[in-house]
């Protein structure tokens, strides 16, 4: 649902944006009275007029074309689109139908009157016949109508008020909410299609596109839009019950993107999913039906073959990790988590490359995030966090080797990173701190490592892997737990608050953004997944980046650390 709250330059307006999340469980978008278009208008399923000062005559944006203008807005049942206006809103309203609006007999601010509070000094007479009255003040003041035939009401009074009675109800109302509850709708579509097919079909062209693509199929893939983007303090808000029953999947609507390094959250309220299941089938779902498009051509093109250009050169790097050295001597740190990045030029489509991507290099936990100029095209082969009902789960991965070129080489490569002492070390490290971070969430004595430096093997290396699990204790949320975890204990280093202090030091308070943070989803259901973002191009206009590091512990040789790093970047290289 896409509401458009129109803003008068009201000091409430933010009050009522919560209180529609409160209500109905999404923000809406607010915009002030002098940037909206037409086509805000025209896009958006309901839309809120707020209080402001003045009159309504004033405020030429909306008044009365929002109302009466057949080219803004279809103004003819039932196409109408639903209008609720507060205060300045509801006066506009009425006056375009002719009411007359004078000085009140008797103004009130912040006066509680009948359950609710009232700011205001003007008053709305003489309703014309198209309005009808459904609410009076004990003093004779109109405190609400509606359109007889158009989804157009109004009040008088402040809904947003903490001190009103009734407004969460009253929204959710106006918002088409069924006793408080939203359902989530899910349809099994009858298509082959792949998923790089469904996306381009469907979401190539939005602002704003997740697509959660397990492109190695082991498990489902989330192509995902929507029309407003979010941080986690507005999910964590959220507390209106949904009927996710209907879905088929893990993912059930909710909030997918991504989390930098530095903890600021960009996540895109989803209003349309496809979800693919690991064997191919595909849902729809949505809080309304609708239906998707199956067929598209896919564009894939090579990266860009653009000069690359380290941040930190051969001699600099390897300068660091023995100054990383030096504060693993004198014990500040464990295991230090030292990172670099290539830039580049990249004048191409960027979905074109993540196609091109996906195909050479598959893996569990790839990804297409794309908000306006922004986009992150991710091969990451390591989980961050799973929740299921209560169950928790994090993957860590330390240590690397790359693919041999013979079954034979491949093998002694693989058997070589099981038994290395410093491997093991750094996984066992970070294997321990995952447990301590999951433990502040966990019921006692349920965190567990089943895996414990396990060997996965991917398209162009073999890596270390070890499987931590816990019970969520039953009064922490899935953002309790991801702030628990966050950031992922592989990408700082242990212990993580003073390694995460060295690391910005050594690293030149480089902001890392939204490489070493994190990239998944939260789902109306309460689940949640989310990979640590490695193995990852970041798009900002026509400017690319590709982080790596690596673990650096006492037992570490420089020249292999760079070396290792170079593996990591084979895949833009």
């Amino acid at each position: 649902m896409r509401v458009l709250l129109i803003d008068n330059h009201d000091s409430f307006t933010y009050n009522l944006a919560h209180l529609v999340f409160q209500a109905a469980g999404v923000m809406p978008t607010v915009v002030l009275v002098e940037d909206v278009t037409e086509e805000d208008i025209r896009a958006a399923d309901r839309i809120i007029i707020s209080p402001g000062p003045g009159r309504p005559e004033e405020y030429p944006t909306w008044y009365p074309r929002i109302f009466t203008d057949p080219a803004l807005k279809p103004v003819a049942a039932p196409a109408a689109t639903p209008i609720l206006g507060v205060c300045l809103g509801f006066q506009g309203m009425c006056m375009a139908f002719g009411a007359t609006l004078s000085i009140a007999k008797h103004p009130r601010h912040g006066e509680v009157t009948e359950g609710h509070t009232r700011y205001h000094s003007l008053a709305v007479t003489d309703l014309p016949p198209e309005l009808e009255p459904t609410e009076f003040a004990a003093d004779g003041t109109l405190m609400a109508a509606r359109h007889r035939s158009l989804p157009f009401q109004g009040v008088q009074y402040h809904p947003e008020s903490i001190a009103s009675v009734g407004g969460v109800e009253l929204m959710r109302e106006f918002l088409g909410v069924q006793q408080g509850v939203r359902t989530v709708w899910c349809e099994q579509v009858d298509t082959k299609a792949q998923a790089s097919e469904l996306f381009q079909a469907n979401f190539a062209a939005e602002e704003h596109a997740v697509w959660l693509d397990s492109s190695d199929g082991s498990g489902w893939s989330y192509l995902c839009t929507g029309s407003r983007t979010c941080g986690l303090d507005e999910v964590e808000a959220m507390d209106m019950p949904v009927d996710t029953s209907a879905a088929p999947c893990d993912f059930a609507l909710g909030w997918a993107g991504y989390v930098t390094y530095e903890g600021e959250a960009r996540l895109l309220e989803v209003d349309r999913c496809l979800a693919v299941s690991p064997t191919g089938e595909v849902f729809a779902l949505g809080f309304e039906p609708w239906q998707p498009r199956t067929s598209a051509s896919i564009p894939a093109e090579p990266l860009p073959a653009t000069p690359r250009e380290f941040r930190f050169d051969h001699a600099t790097y390897l300068d660091k990790i023995r100054r990383c050295q030096e504060f693993i001597a004198r014990g500040d740190s464990y295991e230090l988590c030292l990172t670099n990045s290539l830039s580049f030029a990249f004048p191409a489509d960027p979905l074109a490359g993540y196609n091109a991507l996906r195909r050479e290099h598959p893996a569990p936990f790839a990804s297409f995030v794309r908000f306006g100029s922004t986009s992150a095209l991710s091969t990451s082969p390591e989980r961050f966090l799973r929740l299921v009902d209560a169950s928790l789960e994090a993957k860590p991965i330390k240590g690397t080797r790359p693919r041999g070129s013979s079954r034979v080489q491949d093998a002694q490569l693989k058997e070589e990173l099981a038994t290395s002492v410093k491997e093991r070390a750094e996984n066992l490290m970070i294997c321990d701190l995952l447990r301590n971070d999951l433990g502040r969430v966990a019921v006692p004595g349920s965190v567990t490592v089943p895996v414990l430096c396990g060997i996965e093997s991917f398209a162009t290396v073999h890596q270390m892997v070890s499987t931590i699990r816990a019970v969520k204790r039953p009064d922490a949320t899935p953002v309790d737990c991801f702030r628990a975890a966050f950031p992922g204990g592989s990408m700082t280093g242990a212990p993580k608050e003073r390694s995460v202090e060295i690391l910005r030091e050594l690293e030149e308070h480089h902001h890392r953004g939204i490489y070493s943070g994190a990239i998944g989803y939260i789902s109306l259901s309460g689940a949640m997944d989310w990979s640590i973002v490695i193995r990852t191009i970041v798009i900002e206009g026509e400017t690319a980046t590709y982080g790596m590091g690596g673990a650096i512990t006492r037992l570490s040789d420089p020249e292999e650390e760079w070396q290792e790093i170079l593996v990591k970047a084979a895949p833009v290289l």
